[in-house]
């Protein structure tokens, strides 16, 4: 009785907002507000309307969901099938849970809610590399605070894309544009302090498309992206002692014998042993339990060179590792999932830079087996598809 007194829609929706503000910083808050958003929504019903929403993107969601279970067959190992289905379950329903039922009016909220979590996270972070603060487990040269850096790394790129987009969302310069700039300087500066490659080489990627996604397609707009671009890497490059350390060491892998058991070895050794895994088992997989299995078995048997690696619980690729538990079906089901989301989202500039970051973060590491960052990713799906485009907002986009 006290629950009708209240909007469950409001509440909901209010619950949403909490949620996706605690993403970047606690994992304990992701389960437990997580669970109370899952419970209004079920409260909250209207299930008929809820599930007539449903659409291509969240159709490829269900038929890859589908797959995992079926691949259940002839998988062996439950215990890693269990966890990484679990997972996929959990946070893909929290994401139909933000499409279906954030209000049009809240969707802005929630992407500040996400600005605001990340400055939160930023402000810990920096106090950490100036030494004034000191956590546990976390050091000033990689002050990654609630996450590791590889997770940390892509949430920062997030943040830098929404900044983008709030930046030329902006006709005159005001107080929003003003801090937009601010903010994504210090998010930048804060990437390249940290050790996380995939999230730096994607932010590099970003700089590339800026001009290109928010301008019309000229040669104007081409040559300002590439100078743009460039000249951004070599001053981060210069700047960032992290930056120019993991270029270098990533080119010296192909430069000279690869020690395997080096970081950039151990994963140039997980993307051949696991690519022909993928290969050996094209069409199904070896089932969404046994990739690490299969792995270990490969190294044993034949690739000596792999037994780095062996620590690992998963192939540090989010395609290899989706190719070798699921084949070619499961990976073109993941894909597919994105290309509908871009296809079937409002603003197109937004969802095709969210898109992409998602996509290249994928051959860092293994994204949807991870608490913090398949939390992101199925919001992101959500608020891609929810998000208003205002077409007066750039000036003849050449992404439509």
């Amino acid at each position: 009785m006290l629950l009708k007194k209240f909007n469950i829609s409001i509440v909901l929706n209010y619950a949403i907002l909490a949620y996706i503000f605690i993403l970047p910083l606690s994992r304990a808050g992701i389960n437990i507000i997580g669970a109370i958003v899952i419970v209004l929504w079920i409260i909250e019903g209207n299930f008929k309307e809820k599930f007539s929403k449903i659409n291509k993107t969240y159709i490829m969601i269900f038929i890859l969901s589908i797959f995992m279970l079926i691949s259940y067959l002839w998988t062996k190992n439950y215990n890693y099938a269990n966890f990484y289905t679990f997972k996929y379950l959990h946070y893909f329903l929290l994401s139909f849970v933000v499409f279906t039922s954030l209000k049009k009016e809240f969707v802005n909220k929630a992407i500040t809610s996400f600005i605001s979590g990340i400055f939160l996270s930023e402000l810990v972070s920096y106090s950490i590399f100036l030494r004034i603060y000191h956590k546990s487990g976390i050091f000033p040269s990689d002050p990654a605070p609630f996450m590791n850096h590889i997770e940390y790394s892509f949430y920062l790129v997030i943040a830098a894309i929404i900044l983008i987009d709030r930046f030329f969302s902006f006709k005159k310069w005001n107080k929003g544009k003003i801090f937009s700039i601010i903010f994504f300087i210090t998010i930048s500066f804060n990437l390249f302090i940290i050790n996380g490659r995939t999230g730096q080489f994607t932010y590099i990627v970003v700089l590339f498309l800026i001009f290109l996604v928010y301008f019309k397609l000229n040669w104007k707009t081409l040559v300002l992206s590439i100078i743009f671009g460039i000249s951004g890497s070599i001053f981060l490059y210069k700047v960032s002692p992290n930056f120019h350390n993991k270029v270098n060491r990533t080119i010296n892998v192909f430069d000279k014998k690869i020690n395997y058991c080096s970081s950039e070895g151990k994963r140039v050794a997980m993307t051949e042993i696991g690519s022909r895994i993928f290969l050996n088992n094209l069409i199904i997989g070896v089932g969404i339990g046994d990739p690490i299995d299969t792995f270990h078995e490969y190294v044993k048997n034949k690739y000596h060179y792999g037994k780095c690696s062996l620590k690992y619980n998963h192939l540090h690729n989010q395609y290899i590792q989706e190719a070798a538990q699921l084949g070619i079906i499961g990976l073109l089901l993941l894909v597919t999932i994105f290309y509908f989301t871009f296809k079937e989202s409002k603003d197109k500039r937004f969802a095709f830079l969210i898109i992409v970051a998602i996509l290249l973060s994928f051959n860092g590491d293994v994204l949807l087996s991870r608490q913090f960052s398949i939390a992101l990713i199925t919001f992101l799906i959500a608020i891609s598809l929810k998000k208003e485009n205002n077409e007066n907002k750039y000036n003849n986009n050449s992404i439509k």
